[in-house]
């Protein structure tokens, strides 16, 4: 099944909130990362979307998974490093493997433990 991460290009960590604004923001730079790391692994489990602010703006660098008919995923506080990144990426694909999205803790990345925010029901059928 194919995952959706949505990824918020305008959030700024707290090290580049220091720098000047024509800098490319700490979501943008994590944005590039994955799209480059998702490449290199050639899976089309993961599709990955840029979207300006989540409005989580305290919690950059913010991203949301989600996977048709599962509950979804709210995350932050992540730098944009290699470790956040394959992290995020190993997340995915545990989260793609499942059949309702609960991914068991002990499959967790060591580097997602900590960076959830909320966790979002899967909207049901005829549900208002």
């Amino acid at each position: 099944m194919t995952v959706t991460l949505t990824i918020c290009t305008t959030c700024k960590s707290a090290a580049t909130r220091a720098l000047n604004n024509d800098l490319r923001s700490a979501g943008m730079v994590l944005a590039e990362a994955l799209e480059s790391a998702a490449l290199q692994r050639q899976t089309d489990a993961v599709t990955l979307i840029r979207h300006d602010c989540l409005w989580a703006c305290s919690q950059a660098c913010t991203l949301l998974i989600q996977g048709e008919a599962r509950s979804g995923y709210l995350a932050g506080r992540f730098e944009p490093t290699e470790g956040a990144v394959t992290a995020i990426l190993d997340w995915a694909a545990a989260y793609a493997a499942t059949p309702d999205g609960v991914v068991p803790y002990a499959k967790w990345p060591e580097g997602m433990k900590g960076h959830f925010i909320a966790r979002i029901p899967a909207a049901k059928e005829g549900q208002s």
